[in-house]
């Protein structure tokens, strides 16, 4: 039965990738990813030297790498006899990171059924693989055991509805068991993974805590949003920031932050595009003046600017640190995005529908530090609430607090996977 399953995985992955090759000269994405891996092991051998001690880091995307970040950098300062390899699933990840200073090799991983995937290992020969998240690659975890290298899982999160948790599941379940240790995130997934044989496991939090912790104590200053926020706070009015913002969101939100003369609004979109942020402008009163932030050519010029719209990238994380809430995008698509960022700064959070697969989100609703909304009259609602100046700094607070109470998740994984 294993082996006719393995049959069947295999062949599924082989017709998926075979796919992705023959899209890609008309897919940018298949086209990356297909692109990408060319000449891999090539790559691998000329940056891999005699004497090296490598531990491999293997990130799907962008999100996990950056909850392995704060890892990679305990490694690089308390362990350097260890270099990194840094391998990405998916063009989103590498092409962002591709760059990353702190990794001696960023490369794409192997497909799970290529030829190239047992050279890879044997090239790399590392002594410690590190996996974050949600990674399970049946032929790569058998082939690290079979290697006798310790592997690790980390920020891991598990739900019910998941295949390991199936009938069916058992061959996935078998690879759980290959992890030399996992590490999770929360109690429910403890709880799960015990019930189907996993011991070797601990709770460990999320590393993004820490990594947001650091970004708050590194924060870039910005003139232009500084003086748009202290006119607002001259005028009694409080501060609504809106990061990651898509238009489904600007549709729920922005008519119930135009509607209260409290309230000022910075949008930070997800996409800087001319047809978002024409749709942005668009989509309010005549006598509502909207700035783009590139086009302010003095911190003074914003006081005059009811919208303003930060059309450049890299700095939303910093920009929370100037405002009174936060609305965080995603929530009417697929999945809110970084709530983290915000709540570091002791502020409370809306967002949309879209947040229970977070355990952050969920959390902070628990505690009473965020607010999830169907549409306008929801976040009209919240917004009266919120311009009470005790009642938004007591539910920012509970915010803050999370983050604190979650704080050196990186250290105990760390000393773990160091000491084991």
């Amino acid at each position: 039965m294993k082996t006719l399953f393995m049959n069947i995985y295999d062949m599924t992955l082989k017709i998926y990738f075979g796919v992705i090759r023959l899209i890609s000269s008309r897919h940018r994405k298949a086209r990356l990813m297909t692109e990408g891996r060319k000449g891999l092991l090539e790559n691998l051998k000329e940056h891999r030297q005699p004497g090296d001690r490598y531990i491999w880091i293997h990130a799907s995307s962008l999100g996990e790498f950056e909850q392995g970040r704060p890892l990679i950098e305990k490694i690089k300062s308390q362990h350097p006899e260890y270099k990194i390899c840094l391998t990405f699933f998916s063009p989103s990840g590498y092409e962002v990171r591709k760059d990353y200073k702190l990794a001696d090799i960023v490369t794409y991983m192997p497909y799970d059924t290529s030829k190239e995937l047992k050279s890879f290992i044997n090239i790399l020969a590392p002594e410690k693989v590190i996996f974050i998240k949600y990674e399970i690659w049946l032929n790569t975890m058998s082939y690290l055991k079979a290697c006798n290298i310790p592997t690790y899982l980390i920020s891991a999160i598990f739900r019910p509805s998941q295949i390991f948790f199936r009938p069916y599941g058992q061959i996935f379940r078998d690879a759980l068991k290959s992890y030399s240790w996992i590490f999770v995130q929360n109690e429910e997934s403890l709880s799960l993974l015990k019930n189907i044989g996993i011991q070797k496991l601990s709770i460990a939090g999320d590393t993004r805590t820490d990594r947001v912790w650091d970004i708050k104590n590194n924060a870039q200053s910005d003139d232009i949003v500084a003086r748009f926020v202290e006119e607002a706070h001259n005028n009694d009015q409080v501060i609504l920031l809106a990061g990651s913002s898509w238009e489904q969101d600007e549709k729920v939100y922005l008519p119930a932050c135009l509607k209260n003369d409290k309230i000022r609004t910075i949008i930070v979109p997800h996409e800087i595009t001319e047809k978002h942020i024409r749709g942005i402008k668009e989509s309010v009163p005549t006598d509502i003046k909207v700035g783009l932030h590139t086009q302010i050519n003095s911190p003074e010029d914003s006081k005059n600017i009811d919208i303003l719209v930060v059309d450049r990238m890299g700095l939303l994380s910093s920009l929370y640190k100037y405002v009174d809430i936060a609305y965080i995008g995603g929530g009417f698509g697929k999945g809110i995005h970084n709530i983290l960022e915000a709540a570091v700064y002791n502020l409370p959070i809306l967002f949309g529908p879209n947040f229970h697969r977070f355990m952050e989100a969920n959390e902070l609703i628990r505690r009473g530090a965020a607010f999830p909304i169907q549409n306008t009259e929801d976040v009209t609602k919240e917004l009266q609430r919120l311009t009470d100046d005790i009642y938004r700094t007591k539910t920012g607070e509970l915010s803050g607090e999370y983050i604190r109470s979650n704080l050196g998740s990186t250290e105990i994984i760390l000393r773990s996977i160091f000491e084991r």
